[in-house]
């Protein structure tokens, strides 16, 4: 064929095989109106790690959150409930802003409102009760930290009436390893 193409045959290229690793825990937050958790907080202190490693990946999030709370004053409003927010951001921040009026300053990979009414219609404890919202996520990503100061983090911010006697949550994140 004498308007052909030469190929070249291909060369076997041997690629790294990526490294995985599962980060577990299971906290108790004390309850406020603004809470931040630093999701990666327990694996760098287990691990002896001071620095983050640069380019780790944050490929998948579970994370079921279990928040027991009262009302003040006690009566029922539709705009009570937790907002639940996931992002990166520096590990060095003195205090984080509220995501209910900064929804655009962060690249949040979840932002959830958690709603009392849905504890209200799964099982109504009354109004001097003790209510409880739960909720699972799956999140999966692939955020790349790049800073060696960034980390994950969780921020509950209580909205209307609704005050959070008592805060606990599991986590298991899978990353992708350097």
């Amino acid at each position: 064929m004498p308007y052909g193409r030469y190929r070249r045959s291909r060369m076997a290229v041997r690629r790294r095989r990526a490294r995985y690793m599962w980060v577990r825990s299971n906290e108790v937050v004390v309850p406020g109106t603004n809470m931040s958790v630093d999701l990666m907080a327990n694996w760098r202190s287990n691990a002896g790690v001071t620095i983050q490693f640069p380019d780790l990946v944050i490929w998948r999030l579970h994370i079921k959150i279990s928040i027991r709370f009262t009302y003040s004053p006690a009566t029922y409003s539709a705009a009570s409930g937790v907002l639940c927010a996931i992002f990166v951001a520096d590990q060095n921040v003195g205090a984080l802003l509220n995501p209910l009026t900064n929804q655009y300053t962060e690249q949040y990979m979840m932002w959830d409102m958690l709603y009392s009414a849905e504890q209200e219609v799964a099982s109504d404890p009354g109004v001097t009760g003790q209510p409880v919202i739960y909720h699972e996520y799956d999140i999966k990503t692939h955020r790349r930290l790049r800073n060696i100061n960034e980390t994950l983090w969780l921020q509950l911010y209580s909205q209307g009436n609704v005050v959070p006697a008592e805060v606990n949550f599991t986590q298991s994140a899978l990353y992708r390893l350097p």
